[in-house]
């Protein structure tokens, strides 16, 4: 049987590593009532796979991991109650699915990614729209290519076809991206933040971002 779990890591769990995180949230499933599947050979681990790993710093309220299992309980809200009692504060479980045979691979099923970025406070109205207007014209533009360092090379990236939506709240100050994920990858929030939005290289950090949610087919 294979269980897919969706997780939120928030507060201070955000400076986890993926490694920590994963750590954490194996340790919680062998102190519940799953009986895990482990993979074969000398070194056997259990059988969990992630959507992606979780951006260090960064706050996401849905993640998923699917968990493959022998035996298992029932009543999956009480499995639910059970591994989200083991795990440490800001990581939290949110839902949990026993999969048909027929779902496909977090692989496979992943779509994409929505984010809010959140704009600092002390920016004005001007900024504002002006940032509005770099909106509309990045959303017009057929294509939008950005160069940026990868691996010691100077590399071009057209970043239009990932950019599905993005809208400002102006009284929210905060800007609202639904992204793409391809086999080419996908494009980052920093990305956004710079080369669309306008923030200097150092004034990057001053945009709070939240994943609000991972996207499946």
């Amino acid at each position: 049987k294979v269980y897919r779990l969706s997780f939120a890591k928030t507060g201070s769990a955000r400076f986890l590593s993926h490694l920590e995180l994963a750590m954490a949230l194996t340790r919680a499933l062998r102190r519940s009532s799953l009986t895990l599947a482990y993979s074969a050979g000398f070194h056997p681990h259990p059988k969990i796979s992630f959507s992606t790993a979780t951006s260090v710093g960064m706050e996401s309220l849905q993640e998923y991991m699917d968990v493959t299992a022998f035996e298992y309980p029932n009543d999956l809200s009480l499995l639910k109650n059970e591994i989200n009692a083991a795990l440490p504060e800001g990581i939290k479980i949110t839902d949990l699915q026993l999969l048909s045979y027929a779902a496909k691979d977090l692989a496979r099923a992943l779509y994409g990614f929505a984010y809010d970025l959140m704009m600092p406070a002390d920016m004005d109205e001007e900024k504002m729209q002006n940032m509005a207007k770099s909106i509309d014209q990045f959303l017009a533009a057929e294509s939008f290519p950005i160069s940026r360092q990868s691996k010691g090379k100077n590399v071009t990236r057209d970043i239009r076809p990932f950019v599905e939506t993005m809208t400002l709240d102006a009284k929210e100050k905060k800007v609202a991206i639904t992204v793409r994920h391809a086999q080419t990858g996908s494009v980052r929030p920093i990305d956004i933040i710079q080369h669309i939005l306008g923030f200097p290289a150092d004034q990057i950090q001053r945009v709070y971002v939240i994943k609000t949610k991972t996207i499946l087919t």
